[in-house]
């Protein structure tokens, strides 16, 4: 594979300059050409200037037909999509212009309309509607306390929620999951053309989707107004490194004139090298072709699970009421031998596995090219940190992980806008029932908001919490690990604001 090859918008590789010594021989082809870029494109990045570069936006703020337009095209025509717009600050910088700033700009009611969000919605769609001032009607998933997973959003019960509520103008959802299971895309967007609503997608962990043989259809092309993606999730680019797709020629036009206040006049030729280079390759080159070959290490692993246990097996995307799945998530359910993935997740950190998440039941593993020819090592590793579970009465009580439902989110007559800009106060958490939330709280895994900022606080959500903190899960928006934890919450003037 040629990595010396210069980058099509203009942007020299120095081809015999050097900053960073690797033997490529020892690494994955998308390992290799990533340490190889950084050696070429670095001392570019670090230059004060450099005349012939002039800039990636062009005279006057057009990001139509200079470098960055010709890049957004090539993304776009790679995904068969109308509209796409490259970004450098992750999904959560897309999701807040996309649902902070230009929904409410195509829709009725302006920073007045009404959103379903879906409960699984990352914190950065919390902080778009606390940017816009819009009000949030949940939409919550169903939990299958017997996995222990979330099921996916559903066209049924999208349907229901805009015949209940006719002021929602808009729907985001998150699709693939954490799990990597893929809503009904196509029937949810005819639903919402039925209701005259935008159907927005936070498709961050759906790199593939599109682009590469054996991954899920672009949410665009089945009909979404627009979705965001993680490019760095897959290896294009730096981390961070993000994109949007867009169907909808207005909302495309809205989100320029906003990203553009998010754009410097030295902007990163490091970052967009990196982009543009693993974009090609993973679309045209022998990274895709890695990536393309992982659905069929996904059954082979599988196939073998009693290999690792008599008991273990995988669950599929018909576990989470879905019917496709991003195949590079592999989610072991542990139920059945008794110990948790908490514990799983540290016996394989121990044999130098990055695990992805654990859960109550469940232990997520992202495959990626570097596990490809790696698959025996891997299924001796998973069986001999069961053993380790077993051997350490790491075995966990059925009954009790039963019971620990995540609490449903429920609408407010206080908006996350209001909430977030009102004054607060801490309290100890200990005697906040009754008190209204001034932050988003979270618990990881799987990181979806367990409080938003508006919602009031129930015993239910203390046990959750100090529940999840034993069993080793992991608590955003409160320290738990102080003695008596506190959290943020309305003064009790601020807490009847509509």
């Amino acid at each position: 594979m040629n990595t010396q090859t210069s980058l099509d918008y203009g942007i020299p590789v120095f081809d015999n300059q050097t900053v960073l010594d690797f033997d490529p021989s020892n690494a994955d082809p998308a390992s290799a050409l990533f340490l190889s870029l950084f050696a070429q494109l670095a001392p570019l990045d670090a230059s004060i200037s450099y005349g012939a570069l002039d800039t990636l936006v062009e005279q006057g703020g057009s990001i139509h037909h200079g470098p960055m337009g010709q890049f957004n095209q090539q993304i776009a025509e790679a995904a068969a999509v109308p509209f796409a717009r490259i970004g450098f600050m992750g999904t959560s910088s897309v999701n807040e212009s996309a649902l902070g700033h230009v929904m409410p700009q195509l829709t009725k009611a302006g920073d007045k309309s009404v959103v379903l969000l879906d409960s699984a919605a990352h914190t950065s769609l919390l902080a778009a509607i606390a940017i816009s001032g819009q009000t949030v009607v949940w939409l919550n998933r169903r939990y299958d306390a017997d996995l222990d997973v979330q099921n996916v959003p559903t066209a049924c019960a999208i349907e229901a929620a805009l015949r209940l509520n006719p002021a929602i103008e808009t729907v985001a959802i998150t699709s693939p999951d954490y799990n990597g299971c893929v809503a009904d895309i196509a029937a949810i967007s005819k639903v919402c053309e039925r209701h005259k609503a935008f159907l927005y997608v936070d498709g961050a962990w759906g790199v593939g989707c599109g682009i590469i043989e054996g991954y899920p259809a672009n949410p665009v092309t089945l009909g979404a107004t627009a979705a965001s993606v993680s490019f760095h999730k897959k290896g294009i680019g730096l981390s961070q490194t993000s994109c949007l797709y867009s169907r909808n020629a207005a909302f495309t036009t809205h989100y320029d004139s906003q990203s553009l206040d998010h754009f410097t006049t030295s902007p990163s030729y490091l970052a967009l090298g990196f982009a543009q280079v693993m974009h090609t390759e993973l679309t045209h080159g022998e990274v895709g072709d890695d990536w393309a070959r992982i659905p069929d290490l996904h059954k082979s692993l599988a196939a073998r699970t009693a290999d690792i246990h008599p008991k273990i097996w995988v669950l599929g995307p018909q576990d989470s009421g879905a019917q496709t799945a991003d195949p590079s998530h592999l989610l072991f359910y542990l139920g059945d031998i008794g110990i948790s993935g908490f514990d799983m997740v540290s016996a394989m950190a121990q044999l130098g596995y990055d695990c992805e998440k654990g859960t109550f039941k469940t232990l997520l593993i992202l495959l990626s090219p570097s596990l490809l020819g790696q698959e025996e090592a891997l299924i001796k590793a998973l069986h001999r940190s069961v053993k380790t579970c077993l051997n350490r009465k790491m075995v966990t009580n059925h009954q009790t992980l039963r019971a620990i439902n995540p609490p449903v989110l429920k609408n407010s007559s206080v908006t996350i806008r209001n909430a977030k800009r009102g004054r607060s106060h801490n309290v100890p958490l200990k005697t906040a029932c009754g008190h209204i939330c001034a932050v988003s709280i979270a618990v990881y895994p799987p990181g979806t908001p367990i409080l938003a900022p508006g919602s009031r606080i129930e015993t239910s959500h203390l046990t959750y919490l100090y529940t999840m903190q034993r069993m080793g899960g992991h608590v955003s928006g409160i320290d738990m690990t102080t003695e008596e934890p506190v959290i943020a919450v309305l003064k009790p003037s601020l807490s009847a604001v509509p």
